[in-house]
């Protein structure tokens, strides 16, 4: 049994964007197969700039362009992050994942940001989305993997910082917002299967 991430191998930037107000990171995401569950939300903090204090994480399952119910269950509260480094927030429990149903994790704060800009459009390093086992991530519209609802895959929103309240829903060039989450195929304890 495995965990899967969406951007693992791969490093955010050292510098923010310099941001002063209230800011939502959101990634689009599914799984392919069943008996997946999310563990947790991964976040990159900058080497300096950016805020180390305790930050929520939630999530979303989207509907419609813009438009999703927010599960309570999947909302957990980091404590201190550290610079410099991903940021691991696991969830009390893990949560079952649908097949094919289309998640927004996202997490909420205030000040500055990371953000890589062209990541999911066409010709961007993920103009095909982002496959890790049953973990998968989209394109933007322009690529080959373009998101449901004619979506953006990297989200940001400037609506508050509470991402239980709202969920972002708006891109900027393609952007990576540098938001991850982790899946698991090892059933937690208790869990059961059945057909009816």
């Amino acid at each position: 049994m495995t965990d899967y991430r969406l951007l693992s191998s791969v490093d955010g930037p050292s510098s923010p964007v310099s941001y002063s107000g209230p800011f939502l990171a959101g990634v689009l995401f599914q799984v392919t197969t069943g008996a997946v569950w999310l563990d947790g939300y991964w976040w990159w903090v900058c080497d300096s700039g950016q805020s180390e204090a305790a930050q929520v994480f939630a999530l979303w399952a989207v509907y419609a362009s813009g438009a999703g119910t927010y599960i309570p269950a999947a909302t957990v509260k980091s404590g201190p992050l550290t610079a410099g480094q991903w940021n691991y927030v696991p969830l009390a429990a893990p949560l079952s994942l649908a097949p094919g149903a289309c998640y927004n994790a996202c997490t909420g704060f205030s000040g500055s940001f990371p953000a890589t800009n062209n990541q999911f459009g066409a010709g961007d390093p993920y103009a095909d989305g982002i496959v890790s086992g049953p973990l998968s991530a989209f394109s933007d519209q322009p690529g080959t993997r373009p998101a449901p609802f004619s979506m953006p895959q990297g989200l940001f929103g400037v609506a508050g910082t509470d991402p239980t309240a709202s969920m972002p829903v708006q891109s900027f060039d393609s952007a990576n917002f540098w938001m991850d989450v982790q899946v698991t195929d090892t059933a937690p304890a208790g869990a059961s299967y059945r057909l009816w």
